[in-house]
């Protein structure tokens, strides 16, 4: 009994009409603290660097698929030795997705192209009045190439590529939104473009690649093969090899189709509304944080004019 009787001691009731008067009396403060960070915010966003970003909408391609043929004569062709299981069917969207990201698809397809450097790394700024470009002065503009040993690295190269770009996927749709963002609208279609392209001619390439290997591997195992329904099932399996690589001509839409082009960037950051909006919420709830923290200190902040001082006193 004696204990509770000593902890009831050290409460207290907090009354929240009392803390909505005590905010009250402090507004002036916090309106104009309010005020100030916002102005800050405002000034600090409109010195960031402006990009812009262009978006596309793609779709998958129809796949090449000789799976239902690997059902009906995979089991015959396995006593021959030859593997036809499920992993020989890749899907071609997900090693897009995953190569897109990789270091060797950049440093391959795009480290390597003079003009996708030079647009990714070599811009400085961008009028958009004059839609002039403006790039580093580590560039020679007659030349346009880099000047001496001052090549971005790699790595740096890599780091700007994975942040300028992002996919994203409507599952509702099956549709995929492709961005790319710069300084320049227009480096930014560009790049966009180049891209997709690459992605679609890589991955056409790695395919066809590994088809021609499958088809040599099929012709040894045809002259190899024992007894004539084996060798119809490894004919049937060549020919349906053959097939997915003359399908396999086009590399334009080989992974994904387009259906919204690429277009101009539209601007897209720095957003000064937002740094505006975040400026003023967070010195809002610190600036009432503080009034109420001296408040249960038995402290008061006050506000002078002439001259303009701020000075925190006991009550």
């Amino acid at each position: 009994m004696a204990n509770n009787d000593y902890k009831s001691e050290y409460i207290e009731d907090i009354n929240i009409f009392e803390l909505f008067y005590v905010l009250w009396k402090a507004k002036t403060l916090i309106v104009l603290f309010v005020i100030i960070i916002s102005c800050l915010s405002y000034f600090y966003a409109s010195q960031l660097s402006v990009k812009y970003t262009s978006r596309s909408t793609l779709i998958e391609s129809n796949s090449v698929s000789s799976s239902n043929n690997i059902g009906s004569y995979g089991a015959l062709a396995s006593i021959a030795g030859i593997n036809m299981s499920a992993d020989n069917n890749l899907n071609k969207v997900q090693l897009a997705l995953v190569s897109m990201e990789s270091l060797d698809f950049f440093e391959k397809y795009l480290y390597s192209d003079l003009n996708v450097l030079i647009y990714l790394m070599g811009v400085k700024s961008y009028d958009p009045v004059t839609k002039k470009i403006e790039y580093k002065e580590s560039i020679n503009l007659e030349t346009m190439l880099w000047i001496d040993d001052s090549k971005p690295s790699l790595n740096d190269s890599y780091s700007e590529y994975l942040s300028a770009y992002s996919i994203s996927r409507n599952n509702d749709k099956n549709t995929y939104t492709f961005s790319f963002k710069n300084i320049s609208p227009y480096i930014s279609e560009f790049l966009l473009n180049k891209m997709i392209i690459t992605i679609n001619s890589s991955i056409h390439d790695y395919e066809k690649t590994a088809n021609q290997q499958s088809l040599k591997y099929l012709q040894k195992q045809l002259l190899l093969a024992n007894g004539k329904e084996l060798k119809e099932a490894v004919a049937r399996l060549i020919e349906d090899n053959i097939k997915k690589g003359m399908m396999m001509e086009s590399p334009d839409d080989y992974v994904f189709s387009i259906i919204d082009t690429p277009r101009k960037g539209v601007k897209t950051e720095p957003s000064i509304a937002l740094y505006v909006l975040v400026g003023a919420f967070l010195s809002a709830m610190l600036s009432c944080i503080t009034v109420l923290l001296l408040h249960f200190n038995s402290k008061i902040i006050t506000l002078t004019y002439y001259p303009p001082t701020i000075n925190i006193k006991s009550i």
